[in-house]
């Protein structure tokens, strides 16, 4: 049910709440107290019965759209929840992507680097870096079919980002 999904969504923890901060990143190197600890790499959401996988039989034909969002590096801000709660409605909703049922599933990715030590004594901060990927099957086909995906998903997402720059990972190139 819908009150159901509700329910379930503010329990569940958001990408902000599970990926560091560029600040908790610093206190790994030691510039700061170090934080509690995470291991979270990556959060998926997909299809039942299809695997975040590229060898997966629904994926293994298909693709990706991948983008860095722009985030705040101090605190990931609002900006990665919206967009991650954005793309989950979109996809279980099936109103705002044509594509809907060709879409297998949403990945996004801490690509986040602690704060490194050089030569000299210089040291470089802490950066906060997110993947988000669109995953759909073999059933788009064309680069008509591509583009429009990419295109619905700029327009869902240019309320919260504003221009997003694309690129399309076909799988088979990744096998």
């Amino acid at each position: 049910t819908v009150e159901g999904f509700w329910r379930m969504w503010r329990a569940m923890a958001t990408p902000s709440q599970l990926f560091r901060t560029a600040a908790q990143l610093d206190a790994v190197r030691g510039i700061e107290p170090p934080p509690a600890p995470h291991t979270v790499e990556s959060i998926c959401l997909f299809k039942q019965g299809i695997q975040p996988t590229w060898e997966d039989s629904a994926n293994a034909g298909g693709g990706q759209w991948n983008w860095r969002p722009a985030v705040d590096q101090q605190t990931k801000g609002a900006g990665l929840d919206a967009i991650f709660e954005e793309l989950v409605l979109a996809m279980i909703g099936g109103i705002a992507l044509d594509a809907c049922n060709h879409i297998c599933g949403l990945r996004v990715v801490d690509k986040s680097r602690p704060a490194w030590g050089g030569k000299g004594g210089r040291r470089g901060r802490a950066t906060c870096s997110y993947r988000c990927e669109l995953w759909f099957s073999s059933g788009v086909a064309t680069d008509e079919a591509r583009s429009a995906i990419a295109t619905e998903l700029g327009d869902l997402l240019a309320p919260i980002q504003g221009d997003i720059d694309f690129a399309l990972k076909m799988h088979e190139q990744s096998l």
